[in-house]
């Protein structure tokens, strides 16, 4: 394992540091198998294609196969992934692809949509259960992973 890996796989193994962060695309791969070995539930998240609000509700409403409850807002998308409940797990890793091919016409949807990801990652990591959300390089303001505290 490289050093890079190594890195990463650290600092997944430590749950109270859970929350959103960005990574190389480089990296996807690995963080997925490491999510894996690690025993964190994976979902993957492409928003390859997504060209408005309705595209990116719809490729995480598929991601995290949620119910056919789900209203398609983002006040429904806040719900469903705090309750989660249909996909248990003592932790999981959401690997978020395709952000850079995003239109620049999304720009607000695509802000609205990683502040309610970063938010529930808040969340379940508060109430001890780690969510990681790892985003593919191209989304500006996220820290990276492998960031000091």
């Amino acid at each position: 394992m490289t050093r890079r890996l190594q890195e990463i796989e650290n600092q997944l193994r430590r749950p109270a540091r859970a929350g959103l962060y960005s990574i190389p695309s480089a990296d996807v791969d690995a963080c997925a198998r490491i999510a894996r070995a690690l025993q964190l539930r994976e979902i993957c998240v492409n928003l390859t294609g997504c060209a408005d609000k309705a595209g990116l509700l719809q490729c995480v409403s598929r991601a995290y196969a949620f119910p056919e409850w789900f209203g398609h807002n983002w006040d429904a998308l806040a719900d469903a992934l705090g309750d989660l409940s249909w996909l248990p797990s003592e932790g999981y890793l959401t690997l978020v692809r395709g952000i850079a091919s995003l239109p620049p016409g999304i720009d607000e949807d695509t802000a609205t949509l990683l502040e309610i990801l970063g938010e529930t990652a808040d969340d379940w990591t508060a109430d001890g259960i780690p969510f990681w959300i790892l985003v593919e390089e191209g989304a500006p303001g996220i820290k990276p992973l492998s960031a000091p505290d």
